[in-house]
């Protein structure tokens, strides 16, 4: 923003014309903040919209008698998740060093 403002300074623009065209700057960084802003609470609305669904899910499944609410069982199945979630998330990375490992052997 400072380079503008001297771009402005040099042609000779002083006081109100370098202060508008700070407003103006600020505006267009304001907007853009927004817009992610914006998209940033979508994804979180949309996160929390699954969290109530899944404890909605899980809240019938113990009333039901389907689940047992044990805890040290639950961590067991959310890290055995977690780890399989990693490792299906990375596997393109590794097919794609092991491919470049290869070409430069």
């Amino acid at each position: 923003m400072s380079a503008i403002i001297e771009v402005l300074r040099m042609i000779g623009l002083k006081g109100s014309a370098v202060a508008a065209a700070s407003c103006i700057l600020i505006a267009f960084y304001l907007l853009r903040a927004k817009r992610i802003g914006s998209q940033a609470a979508a994804m979180s609305a949309a996160v929390v919209a699954y969290v109530v669904a899944s404890l909605t899910v899980l809240a019938v499944a113990i009333a039901l008698g389907w689940a047992d609410p044990n805890p040290g069982v639950a961590f067991d199945h959310v890290r055995e998740g977690v780890s399989v979630a990693i490792e299906r998330g990375t596997e393109p990375a590794r097919r794609a060093f092991r491919w470049v490992v290869e070409a430069v052997s």
